[in-house]
């Protein structure tokens, strides 16, 4: 690994607690004005430690601040040099990074580490072409020169180019230093390009060098998952958790897993176990409140919504799920303002505009509902159950000529759903046009006649006794 990726190994050799304690002190020299006592007391190395704490920490002002004050006692070390570049590269400050790094340049012409940080300088800021191209030059030079092969991997794996970071990342697979990494950075590839067995292999190819890498398992886990075979995974999670049971997202993943083949209970311990360990994601509780929702238990998928909600105010799919279930547990006002409070997030969306006109309609005020089906029928004019729900408002207002017209749609649009054909019968019906009726239940009987008692139980309500006699007399002729 370069030094610019900042692992710990590569920090210097004082502890993290001697490094924030010495910068309190150098704050304080310098909250006193003692500019001169900051240029002797502290030392080069521990101006260049507390640049990398604040990189760590990704603190960029502040570490720019110390790598500052380290060349002002180091201005022609290079190593300081690209410690600023890559610390203006992370403030975005693309034009100054490679100006500093010019600065390197020319105190280490064509100097290795240079190279490295300037492609990776060029990767951050897009310039992938331009970066695979440094690589290529340090290759050049040297053909084992496995660093750059493998982070010439990673640009290309990076920018999409799968086929050709896979080629690149192979003659690593033998290598001491990058062998794991390597295989495994090509199986994330073939994961990307849905080769899923040949990702499988590798993973479990690196599992066998490093069986205790809780990293490995969990990614091997999500191939699994996008393999849909989600038994395997959920084996494979167990596995990751038993070597890092804090991993939040193990528990997430794992959970959806569960989802995936029905197991909710399941699911939902470990959508808890996850905020366990991070309280604070809003998708999280709303996966959790949509498994309780999928369970049945309304009230606590409420409480999950809601604190998704806390956490993510603008998130269309909890407040709309939340809406869903006050609207489950008749509390129709509440899923109201939630359905309000999603479509002013999304007002194109129709199935807000349904769900919110089914409230209205739960609640008696059919006019209401009716304007909520009409905007929904705007925005998906070939979805049958639209025209159905219209044609429902509209038969409840007594407005049974746009009522048949409605229910004639549905019909033409979902010419196998009976219960199209119920609905028409009973416009006909309100309207005494009692053969067109027949008809279109007997349509109705032959689609579906396990439906038939069930649809047609509240037929009573909209008729005459005699016409629904006739009706019968007439349907029990008829032998599907």
């Amino acid at each position: 690994m370069s030094d610019y990726e900042f692992d710990e190994g590569n920090l210097s050799e004082f502890s993290d607690e001697y490094v924030r304690n010495s910068i309190e002190e150098y704050r304080r020299t310098q909250a006193a004005g003692n500019t001169s006592d900051i240029a002797n007391a502290f030392s080069p190395e521990f101006l260049e430690s507390a640049a990398r704490h604040y990189i760590q920490v990704a603190k960029f002002d502040e570490a720019l601040e110390f790598v500052e004050a380290l060349l002002a006692h180091r201005p022609y070390s290079a190593d300081a040099q690209r410690l600023k570049a890559l610390v203006l590269m992370n403030l975005e400050r693309k034009i100054e990074a490679l100006e500093t790094l010019e600065k390197a340049y020319v105190l280490y012409p064509e100097d290795d580490e240079t190279l490295f940080v300037h492609a990776s300088i060029l990767e951050f800021f897009g310039e992938i072409a331009a970066a695979v191209e440094l690589y290529d030059k340090l290759l050049a030079q040297d053909q084992q020169n496995e660093e750059a092969r493998f982070n010439k991997g990673l640009v290309l794996s990076k920018s999409g180019r799968l086929h050709d970071a896979i080629a690149t990342f192979r003659p690593l697979f033998e290598s001491a230093e990058y062998s794991t990494d390597a295989i495994s950075e090509s199986a994330i590839c073939y994961d990307e390009l849905k080769q899923y067995d040949l990702a499988i292999k590798l993973y479990r190819r690196c599992i066998d060098a490093e069986p205790f890498d809780w990293n490995i398992w969990f990614n091997l886990a999500v191939t699994y998952c996008h393999a849909e075979q989600f038994n395997n995974a959920i084996e494979c999670y167990d596995f990751a958790l038993a070597l890092n049971e804090k991993f939040a997202p193990s528990w997430y993943n794992k959970a959806n897993a569960l989802c995936d083949i029905g197991r909710l209970a399941e699911a939902i311990v470990c959508y808890s176990e996850a905020l366990r360990y991070d309280a604070g994601d809003g998708v999280v509780w709303h996966n959790l409140g949509s498994t309780y929702q999928e369970s049945g238990e309304f009230t606590p998928a409420v409480a999950a919504f809601s604190r998704a909600i806390e956490i993510l105010p603008q998130h269309y799919d909890s407040l709309y799920s939340r809406g869903a279930c006050y609207d489950a547990l008749e509390q129709y006002d509440k899923a109201i303002d939630d359905y309000d409070a999603a479509l002013s997030i999304k007002s194109d969306e129709p199935d807000a505009w349904c769900a919110k006109g089914d409230a209205f309609y739960n609640s008696s005020m059919f006019d209401k509902a009716l304007d909520c089906y009409r905007h929904a029928v705007e925005l998906d004019a070939q979805n049958a159950e639209r025209w159905f729900d219209y044609g429902s408002a509209l038969f409840e207002l007594d407005k049974t000529d746009e009522a048949h017209l409605a229910f004639t749609r549905v019909i033409e649009l979902s010419p196998n759903w009976s219960e199209g054909y119920y609905a028409l019968a009973k416009v006909m019906i309100s309207m005494e046009i009692l053969d067109q009726a027949t008809a279109l239940l007997l349509q109705a009987i032959r689609i579906e006649p396990n439906k038939f008692s069930e649809l047609f139980s509240d037929f009573a309500l909209i008729a005459e006794p005699s016409a629904i006699r006739a009706i019968i007399r007439k349907l029990s002729n008829f032998t599907i």
